[in-house]
């Protein structure tokens, strides 16, 4: 959406062809942005939807944003209820913790057969009388690492990205 709304906003397209208003406008805030790329003269036109340019077309417009907006917030609640629902049974959503491996899926995190034994024997150690630094000290003997990861993105290098492909 938003490398989108950056290509209408530079002009180098001169509309888009949408299906409908809420596959472009979940928000009041991408709501503003559409409505104000439209009075810029951007094109953008409905597949299921003809809002004329008056009081009328401006009014169907809101209202279509309303219930776009609406359905965004139910379909929130119900994966969040559903994400309570599966951590209740036991289950982790998120990544595998360290020392277990990530397949993807809530049902099953295997333990990692190089960290998970350190991570047990780290706190083996700090079940002990073992300082931070000790147990920093022995899980660095072992070889401990953490699993990599791919860093997050700058928002200026999306945009360099963005220009890349121009």
């Amino acid at each position: 959406f938003r490398r989108l709304i950056g290509y209408l906003t530079r002009g180098l397209f001169k509309g888009v062809i949408v299906l409908c208003y809420d596959r472009i406008s979940r928000n009041s805030t991408d709501g503003a942005l559409v409505k104000k790329l439209i009075r810029q003269g951007v094109d953008i036109r409905f597949v299921w939807a003809n809002y004329e340019k008056n009081a009328s077309g401006s009014m169907h417009m809101n209202a279509d944003q309303m219930f776009a907006q609406h359905h965004a917030e139910i379909t929130s609640e119900k994966v969040s209820e559903t994400f309570e629902q599966v951590r209740g049974e036991g289950k982790v959503t998120n990544r595998a913790p360290v020392g277990y491996i990530n397949e993807g899926n809530m049902d099953l995190k295997p333990q990692d057969p190089v960290r998970g034994p350190i991570i047990k024997g780290m706190f083996d150690l700090a079940a002990g009388d073992s300082s931070l630094s000790d147990i920093v000290k022995w899980a660095n003997e072992q070889g401990f690492t953490m699993t990599p990861q791919r860093r997050k993105r700058t928002a200026e290098e999306m945009l360099m990205d963005e220009d890349d492909e121009d």
